[in-house]
């Protein structure tokens, strides 16, 4: 239920042809027929725990944004599920929120025909009114009302057929699923009447406003349907009050030394080995190991600071190191080469992620290029994900793999402890990176003696 990404927990890595983006649901086996329950019980836990210390939850996005390949940012998808379908798998994980006491929900820009059939409304966008895109090909001609905008889902499945009596928050209303279909005050008056409590991040707040009044005056908009929202905001406030603030209160409570102690443990933790080279890990400090550090966007100062501090506290050096970004050319591969021929190892450290909007993995090209070819030359290599761990799929010649999951400086300093043995190696991956390991598989390496 994460924003970009798919139920499955495979990444969104390309958009899916046709007009309209016209998606079909994809079988699963008996190992995705057992997820939804799974993601249930993690969802239930971390509503109880938010919720029990004092912060409202939001689960999203309902009735389940993770079969789509198109990103809602940048036009309506279309979920061609049936009912059955949707019950046994997207609605799984909302169910145990709800019996949780979740305290609100947020609807999908989303088109579900087998939920509301009808026709979703396509304008003519002046330049630029859609955030992400300004190609009409992209716009879904064949959509249905998008589930944010859906009695049929928020008053009907959402509160009468789940039970959920809590706040009902929309998606935000400027992304391109939704200005491709409905100007800002007719979205703003279909998401009420609906049954959203909170319109969030309208194109243009006024206008939405405008429509609102106007849909009040000439009673398409009852008031009393206004009060229950009002009533169910108050009600929100009222159950998760806003403590007086205190503003000595962070200087008292962040950054004591427990909580960088439980930092370190939980990034200690999650390095997971994915597959290794025979005696590829531990690094030693007497060896040369020459440094590949690939961005995905173009950046002033090259990322990974903190691992490279501690990799010159371990050889007592700077490695050679070398940067692959968007501004990269072709003709930067040969240097690397040259310079990985005489090291012992190559530590490759990805910071490669899925972007909101893009809805897929960037690999700079010379990046891919010098990878494969220094997989060619044999040259031994350790590779790091610092982002999203589904980068492995796209690059089969490291065949030493470790993911991190971020590139917080905890987590770069784990990374370093871990490749140099300092600390045991135990973690396991959350998700299938589809050919390459299935979720829970982890190689464990003891810390070195």
């Amino acid at each position: 239920m994460a924003d970009g990404g798919r139920g499955d927990g495979r990444p969104v890595l390309r958009r899916a042809g046709g007009e309209g983006g016209r998606e079909h649901a994809p079988r699963l086996d008996s190992a995705d027929e057992r997820r939804p329950e799974t993601v249930g019980r993690f969802v239930a836990a971390f509503v109880r725990g938010v919720q029990a210390g004092g912060v409202l939850a939001t689960v999203k996005h309902f009735p389940g944004h993770g079969d789509t390949r198109i990103d809602s940012h940048r036009a309506l998808p279309v979920l061609r599920a049936d009912r059955e379908r949707l019950e046994r798998v997207e609605l799984v994980p909302f169910r145990a929120a709800i019996a949780a006491g979740v305290g609100a929900v947020m609807t999908a820009h989303l088109s579900i025909p087998a939920l509301d059939a009808t026709p979703a409304p396509v304008r003519a966008l002046a330049p630029g009114e859609n955030p992400e895109t300004d190609d009409p090909a992209e716009i879904a001609r064949d959509a249905t009302v998008p589930a944010s905008m859906s009695p049929a889902v928020v008053d009907g499945l959402l509160r009468r057929d789940l039970g959920f009596a809590g706040l009902v928050v929309t998606d935000a209303v400027d992304m391109g699923g939704i200005v491709d279909h409905f100007d800002p005050g007719d979205a703003a008056v279909r998401a009420i009447l609906a049954g959203a409590d909170q319109v969030m991040k309208s194109p243009d707040t006024d206008a939405a406003i405008a429509g609102v009044r106007r849909a009040v005056a000439d009673g398409r908009i009852s008031a009393t349907r206004l009060d229950q929202s009002v009533a169910r905001i108050l009600e929100a406030r009222r159950r998760f009050p806003a403590p007086q603030p205190d503003p000595e209160a962070p200087f008292r409570v962040i950054d004591r030394p427990e909580h960088r102690a439980l930092a370190e443990e939980i990034a200690a933790r999650a390095v997971t080995l994915v597959r290794e080279t025979p005696g590829a890990l531990p690094l030693a400090r007497a060896q040369r190991v020459v440094h590949l550090v690939v961005n995905d966007v173009a950046s002033v100062a090259a990322p990974g600071r903190d691992l490279a501090r501690e990799l010159e506290l371990r050889f007592g050096r700077a490695p050679q190191t070398f940067v692959f970004d968007p501004r990269s050319r072709a003709e930067d591969v040969e240097p690397l080469l040259e310079a990985a021929a005489g090291a012992d190892a190559v530590l490759v450290s990805l910071f490669v992620r899925v972007r909101t909007g893009s809805g897929k993995l960037v690999l700079p090209e010379p990046a891919r290029d010098a990878i494969g070819r220094l997989t060619s030359s044999g040259a031994r290599l350790v590779g790091v994900s610092f982002g999203s761990p589904y980068v492995a799929a796209d690059l089969p010649g490291l065949a030493t793999y470790l993911a991190a999951y971020g590139d917080q400086p905890v987590m770069q300093v784990a990374i370093a402890r871990a490749i140099f043995g300092e600390t045991a190696i135990g973690g396991r991956l959350p998700v299938t990176i589809a050919g390459v390991a299935e979720r829970g598989a982890g190689i464990s390496r003891e810390k070195k003696p």
